[in-house]
């Protein structure tokens, strides 16, 4: 089958990948003393255009309902309008709602409910925390990421990506109002989305229906705020800096113990309403966030000092400077635009920008050889949804996103800060020297969907949809290689030379003035090339998704079920190797590839009586195999796949306020893109296995998922939730290694890893009421795998170690892990809110003293529990100027109130971060054995003040 007829006949079959950004309201009005139904009762949703009439058995259903929290209203002629407060809509469920209509008993007379939200959702068929704007504005959080690591199935790994259900961090999927903005060279989110600007945030860790895909562990799906009716705003400051004790201090420098109140602020502020009634309003919001870091260095020495012959010179000025700065820049608009009762519009514009440093020990004595990082992404979407009948209505959206990626020491490739790579020496600190290593990278996708949902025999909701999503994705990684210079020296009599006698500067530590040397060999001293051949990574692809689904939900009395079946078509725009034991085009092994072995007659199979036919010897008249001529066969082009996915899942009540659910599918995800392109040209580095090369013919990687899960409320405002999970992970991203005629050897990447996943959750939440609400969540979780990294292939054959034959826990593993949420607070006065969260520690592999030779199995043993409580406490006041209310409020947030230093990393000869031994036994360096970057962030303090309106 072709890839034009592939491709024809998936657009032809309507439909999209559209992710969820609306659920739906349906309820029953009734005469509240017949208990007959009311027909043609007018249900509308208060300050909205979204509403219905009841139906001949006084049914309703309002399709299409953004998340967030709205006033409900049923008018009927002859009866007491009835308004209904607080009710909820999340996204892609169902908020029941019935009323109970009484006779008017004056005229204007308006009844008014508070409604209950239900602790057990009926219709949900697998497991999602859902997570609102008042959630998110009472916790000790700074991002949706560090809400995120407090619920169930979600953890963060000893590098601090995200995790759900034991997967790697690259196997989830992220959606910003309906449109996916997972980083597609890296994994991860490409943006940033600041807390204050989101309505809605799902973590989707169970079996997700068949409308997400490009993901295998979990989803997190966010749905921006849209303006209101009504102005209103806020604005935010805060400041803070680490404040920790004298014994946690002495992994750090010194410089940790001064306490700077503006080593980290922020500034935010939000502010909505309409911009013409009725018709459109919007939704704008910033933010500014500068933290100076507080892992610091010591600038003992400048970028040209050198060792030599146990000397090593200094010529930094002490100053202690901190190596982790994170500034960032956040700016969101969404603009809601009601074009008449059934069509309406919305627009939203993300920008994000950051400039980091991540800190890296060998260098923290030279801080000036330290590169930074700088991330800038913005996201456009637009979407139009229209609704054809009062049971059906489509949406199309439209997804731009376009970022790029920067890491450099300076922005000029060819500045003199660049040094020569000779000064970078040493066996554990770098006496000098520059990170030569430079990286950009950029991406553009363009995503259009199309999705339609319709209601058929009132308890089928049939979802179908199509997503086209076209990338360009370009990446240049490089090494700049910088010739030494001229010493400096003073010019005393003038004539621009160096003459002897005159006073100059001894870097290179031998005693006489040295000129400039040609050290990268282009024939010019002291100059800088960019480094070619095996250490330049440069490409650009263009490959193209496209995905279909068919979903049908059926809301019956005493059941639920999701059934549902997704179509990814995948087109990588990549090519592989037809031997891969001869990879570089420009530089061929093989004889084969180099002349035409076929004797003095220059004609192959006539075996030459000379005996030049097949002698491996390039003989007179055997011709050379040129360029042109190896394209022709070198590469073969990687076609098309296409993965079909189900998914079923069904809930049925075991009590009149629990269920029963179940559910199971197969889920699917591309790898990262840049493990299809890396090194796209085949430069394999000489000697050591150095090089991973990429692999355009990648396939899918593959779950199947299955949960059971019982949920009951056990009274009007606690309920217990029970999970049992297991998640079967093959095709996982691993590496072959490539032997090459010459010696040298490469690692490939391919699918041959696999991990399981199982696991038990249990959760006890109690809503909010008498000023307290609380969640308690215990998650029993065992996560293995024969690869937690997928360049472990690589380092072992480095190593002579063999491959894992076997499941062993990955690295991200925790086998115990509870968390507590817990609000105490008298609404709009005060509030003290906390996460705790208690873990196990993550797993590592013991080693001899020599930190080479195993002495047991691959993460057989665990390091120290992870223990940390963060905790918000506001106090509001009330202020009223002329018509307008404002709330004026003062808080402090303290992240690790117990100042406790959890050991993300450990040296794997004790198991601590706090001391290791060195070769063979011996002491470490103390300098370097204090590893401030291994242990997770000291006591933190913050004070601002909250204006809203």
């Amino acid at each position: 089958m072709s890839k034009r007829y592939i491709l024809f006949l998936l657009i032809f079959l309507l439909g999209q990948t559209f992710a969820g950004t609306t659920g739906k309201i349906v309820g029953r009005i009734f005469d509240s003393d017949t208990g007959e139904p009311l027909i043609s009762a007018n249900v509308v949703i208060k300050g909205y255009e979204l509403g219905a009439a009841t139906d001949l058995d006084g049914e309703f259903i309002i399709l299409g309902v953004p998340p967030g929290v709205y006033t409900l209203q049923a008018i009927y002629i002859g009866y007491s309008t009835k308004e209904v407060k607080n009710v909820t809509v999340k996204v892609d469920l169902t908020t029941k709602i019935d009323f109970e209509m009484k006779v008017e008993a004056f005229e204007g007379e308006t009844v008014v409910v508070i409604a209950t939200r239900p602790l057990v959702q009926k219709d949900a068929t697998a497991t999602a925390a859902v997570i609102g704007a008042e959630e998110l504005a009472v916790a000790p959080v700074e991002t949706f990421e560090d809400i995120a690591q407090t619920k169930a199935g979600v953890n963060v790994g000893p590098n601090g990506a995200l995790h759900f259900r034991g997967g790697r961090s690259s196997e989830v999927g992220y959606i910003v109002d309906g449109i996916p903005v997972t980083d597609a060279i890296n994994g991860g989110i490409s943006l940033d989305v600041s807390t204050n600007a989101i309505e809605e945030l799902s973590l989707i860790t169970g079996s997700f229906a068949a409308e997400y895909g490009q993901a295998m562990s979990g989803i997190v799906n966010i749905v921006t705020k849209q303006g209101g009716s009504k102005y209103s705003g806020s604005f935010s400051s805060q400041m803070g800096d680490i404040i920790t004790s004298k014994k946690n201090s002495q992994y750090f420098l010194s410089e940790i113990e001064k306490i700077d109140p503006l080593n980290t602020y922020e500034l935010e502020g939000q502010f909505s309403g309409p911009i013409i009634d009725n018709k459109l309003n919007f939704n704008v919001s910033a933010r500014y966030f500068n933290d100076a870091g507080y892992l610091y260095g010591k600038r003992i020495h400048g970028t040209k000092d050198l060792e030599r012959n146990g000397v090593i010179t200094q010529t930094g000025d002490g100053k202690r400077i901190a190596l982790n700065s994170n500034k960032k820049y956040n700016f969101q608009t969404k603009l809601h635009y009601t074009f008449n009762s059934t069509i309406n519009f919305n627009f939203t514009t993300i920008y994000d920008n950051r400039e980091y440093q991540e800190y890296d020990h060998r260098r923290s004595e030279v801080p000036s050889g330290l590169p930074t990082r700088f991330n800038s992404a913005i996201q456009l979407i637009g979407k139009m949804s229209h609704n054809i009948s009062s049971k059906a209505f489509y949406s199309v959206v439209y997804g731009y996103l376009d970022k790029s990626f920067k890491r450099y020491l300076d922005s000029d490739p060819f500045s003199d800060k660049y040094v020569w790579d000779g000064y970078s020496t040493g066996q554990y600190f770098y006496p000098g020297g520059t990170d030569n290593f430079r990286q950009l990278s950029d991406q553009n996708q363009s995503t259009l969907k199309f999705d339609l949902t319709s209601l058929l025999f009132k308890n089928h909701e049939i979802k179908t949809g199509l997503e086209y999503k076209s990338l360009k994705l370009a990446n240049h990684s490089y090494y700049m290689d910088v010739d030494r210079k001229d010493e400096p020296f003073i010019d005393a009599n003038g004539n621009g030379i160096y003459d002897i006698g005159e006073s100059f500067t001894d870097i290179s530590l031998n005693g006489y003035w040295t000129e400039a040397r040609d050290d990268n060999g282009n024939g010019t001293p002291g100059d800088i090339i960019e480094l070619a051949g095996f250490t330049n990574d440069k490409w650009t692809r263009k490959p193209t998704e496209i995905a279909f689904y068919l979903q049908d939900k059926v809301e019956l009395q005493d059941m639920v079920i999701n059934v549902g079946l997704r179509v990814d078509y995948f087109d990588p725009d990549g090519r592989v190797l037809s031997d891969p034991t001869d990879p570089d085009i420009n530089r061929p092994l093989k004889n084969k590839n180099i002349w035409r072995d076929f004797g003095t007659d220059g004609v192959p199979n006539t075996n030459d009586a000379d005996g030049s036919e097949s002698n491996g010897i390039q003989d007179p008249g055997e011709s050379i195999v040129t360029l042109t001529d190896r394209q022709e066969y070198w590469y073969k082009t990687v076609d098309p796949t296409i993965q079909l996915s189900p998914r079923i899942a069904f809930a049925f009540p075991i009590s009149s306020e629990g269920k029963l659910f179940f559910s199971y599918g197969h889920f699917f995800q591309l790898p990262p893109y840049n493990f299809l392109y890396q090194d796209f040209n085949n430069k394999v580095k000489p000697g050591l296995i150095q090089t991973d090369m990429g692999n355009s013919a990648l396939k899918p990687q593959k779950t199947i998922s299955y949960e059971v899960g019982i949920e009951q409320q056990l009274s009007s405002d606690i309920a217990a939730y029970l999970k049992i999970y297991q998640r079967d992970m093959r095709n996982i991203l691993g590496q072959d290694i490539v032997l090459l005629p010459n010696t040298d050897a490469y690692a490939v990447f391919v699918n041959r890893a696999y991990g399981r996943v199982r696991g038990v959750n249990f959760s006890l939440v109690k809503q909010f009421s008498s000023l307290f609400s609380a969640t308690v969540d215990y998650t029993y979780q065992v996560a293995e795998g024969n690869e937690s990294n997928p360049s472990k292939t690589r380092r072992n054959y480095r190593l002579q170690e063999e491959n894992l034959k076997k499941i062993v826990p990955l690295e991200w593993d925790q086998t115990h892990a509870l968390r507590i949420n817990a609000l105490v607070s008298k609404p709009g006065d005060w509030l003290i809110s906390m996460i705790g969260r208690f873990e196990s520690g993550y797993p590592y592999t013991p080693q001899d003293a020599n930190d080479i030779v195993k002495i047991a199995e691959e993460n057989s043993a665990n390091k120290i529990p992870i223990i940390k409580v963060d905790l918000n406490m506001k106090k509001s006041f009330k202020i009223e100027v002329g018509e307008t209310d404002y709330t004026f409020s003062v808080y402090a947030k303290v992240y690790n109130l117990f100042d406790r230093l959890n050991e993300n990393f450990v040296w794997d000869n004790t198991g601590r971060a706090t001391y290791g031994l060195g070769l063979f036994g011996g002491e470490f360096d103390a300098n370097w054995q204090r590893r401030p970057d291994w242990f997770s962030k000291p006591r933190e303090v913050f004070v601002g003040f909250e204006l809203t309106f």
